[in-house]
């Protein structure tokens, strides 16, 4: 994944250097020389190379016609973005003495095949050889290097061998993230912490090897290592962040040393040493069903994220915490029951879970509820996910909602229709991403600049129908200039039908529950006089007969 914004093409053809085109002269303390001829760009001098802006380099104009790079000795860094997007760079040459390769260095060098780094080198720079694609080989110094900061070899496809030193203690995050080519890892024990997705999607991960030493594995660290098949915690590690293992698609169990006094294992589960927070359930672990031990009172960040057997989860009234997408891709899951304990959920808990129809929430809980299969909170005022399963075409989402959460509606590929409550003043990030089949939204907010829109809210990917935006009428000048809703190339008005009155006594909400938690389907005006809870507050209801 290339994060930087990329010139792939220049005002320069080239075939075409012009006349007058500087092919030599001073950058800092060193001089630099381009040799047309041989496509071949020297720098030499004492000292550090000056940082750069992507793209705004002396040799900004040979950039794509170099296709070897020497570094003379004596320099002791490579700058920022020095040579990112030199796209026919073949040979590279670096001198002992170099101590770092700056951030974005050698960016999308598409055509670079491999690297030999020199042994004085300490740091690998943020993104330094990101989008190499064609990297195969990389000799990092056997002795010497201390860091590999984030992004620094990410999305190198080609990538197939990687021999981390023995004196490397930093592993960033993302840093080598999709090397779909790399099948064998061994993280040495001079490395105290690997940063969140720093393996990630190495879909060719078959052996991985832990060593003693190792004292913090972040978020996600190795998730999507889809072949990979067995993993061993060492003792030292002390902290391990959510899903470190999500989405292993061939991980049917997890280890650990049974010194280590941090987590625990029961029957291949991961979880903290108390039992209180189960951390990871192997995506690979057979068997259809699973009952959550009754010491756990937490579901960790991505536990559950990536299971491909399981159909069923029993959750225990003792639970209290469900955390961020704590059961995200868990395509076989067909129906969940949130007990009455649970007093906090997070992000999108049931994300992308493809077979999910239902969400079903105890109406002794009081912080959460669900109606017609949809989790809200108590007070029906968010939306906190619509199962992607959920096979209605058509959904109008209750008058009380004001907010809807990140990936609200995502990924479901049966709801063709969406009505959008006058009160919605927050739409997450993509909360209708990926719904191919909707076909049309309608909205009751008359005003889109009280709305705030989340990141691309309704990306819906590609091959998908189109959709039409239905805005209450006088209002569609007003949507056509808003950022978001002008992306909708059909954008028409309707006449609103009806007035909604609301008098002082009776609140706008509808989510009526009587005293013993059951929740009533009808408006209050239609209940007889008694006790309710209304939007969470108790109300008494007494008609007044001389009106």
């Amino acid at each position: 994944m290339v994060r930087h914004l990329l010139i792939l093409a220049t005002t320069l053809l080239l075939s075409v250097t012009s006349a007058w085109a500087q092919t030599s002269g001073k950058t800092g303390s060193l001089s630099w020389d381009y040799n047309e001829e041989t496509a071949t760009l020297t720098l030499s001098g004492t000292g550090d190379m000056p940082n750069y802006e992507f793209g705004k380099v002396p040799w900004g104009e040979f950039l794509e016609q170099i296709e070897t790079i020497t570094i003379s000795s004596g320099i002791t860094t490579i700058g920022n973005n020095a040579f990112g997007n030199c796209l026919l760079l073949t040979n590279l040459n670096l001198p002992d003495g170099l101590r770092r390769i700056g951030e974005g260095s050698f960016l999308v060098c598409i055509s670079l095949s491999s690297i030999i780094l020199p042994p004085s080198l300490k740091e690998i720079g943020d993104g330094a050889f990101e989008s190499c694609e064609k990297l195969e080989t990389v000799s990092l110094p056997a002795q010497g290097l201390e860091t590999i900061e984030p992004f620094a070899f990410t999305d190198c496809g080609a990538l197939a061998n990687l021999e981390i030193p023995k004196t490397v203690t930093t592993i960033g995050r993302w840093a080598f993230s999709g090397c779909i080519s790399i099948p064998k890892i061994v993280i040495p024990s001079s490395v105290r912490s690997i940063g969140d997705n720093a393996f990630s999607s190495n879909t060719a991960l078959q052996e991985l090897t832990l060593s003693e030493g190792l004292e913090t594995i972040e978020e996600a660290a190795f998730s999507a290592c889809e072949s990979l098949h067995e993993v061993l915690i060492p003792a030292s590690v002390r902290e391990i962040g959510g899903g470190v293992f999500s989405d292993c698609f061939k991980l049917k169990k997890i280890d650990i040393n049974p010194q280590n006094k941090a987590y625990t294992t029961i029957d291949g589960v991961l979880y903290t040493s108390d039992k209180q927070t189960i951390m990871q359930y192997p995506a690979g672990k057979e068997g259809s069903s699973f009952a959550i031990p009754t010491s756990v009172n937490k579901v960790g960040s991505l536990a559950f994220a990536g299971s491909v057997a399981l159909t069923s989860v029993t959750l225990h009234d003792g639970i209290k915490v469900i955390e961020d997408y704590g059961f995200a891709r868990c395509d076989e899951l067909k129906a969940i029951a949130i007990p009455a304990g649970v007093a906090e959920i997070g992000n999108a808990p049931f994300h992308d879970c493809l077979s999910l129809a239902t969400i079903e929430v105890s109406p002794e809980n009081v912080n959460y509820t669900s109606h017609d299969g949809v989790l809200y909170d108590k007070s029906q005022v968010t939306l906190i996910q619509y199962p992607a399963g959920k096979q209605d075409t058509s959904y109008s989402i209750p008058k009380s909602v004001q907010n809807i959460k990140e990936f609200g509606l995502f990924d479901n590929q049966f709801i063709e229709s969406v009505e959008l409550p006058s009160g919605l003043s927050y739409i997450g990030d993509l909360t209708f991403g990926f719904d191919k089949s909707l076909s049309e939204i309608t909205v009751q907010m008359t005003d889109p600049s009280k709305v705030t829109l989340g990141l691309m809210v309704f990306f819906r990917g590609f091959g998908a129908v189109p959709c039409k935006l239905r805005v209450p009428k006088g209002t569609k000048e007003l949507y056509q200039q808003s950022e978001q809703w002008q992306d909708f190339s059909e954008i028409e008005e309707f006449e609103p039908q009806g007035v909604e009155i609301v008098t002082p006594d009776q609140p706008q909400t509808t989510v009526i529950y009587d005293l013993s938690g059951q929740q009533l389907p009808t408006d209050l005006q239609q209940l007889p006089d008694g006790i309710y809870i209304v939007n969470g507050e108790k109300v008494i209801k007494q008609t007044d007969h001389n009106l």
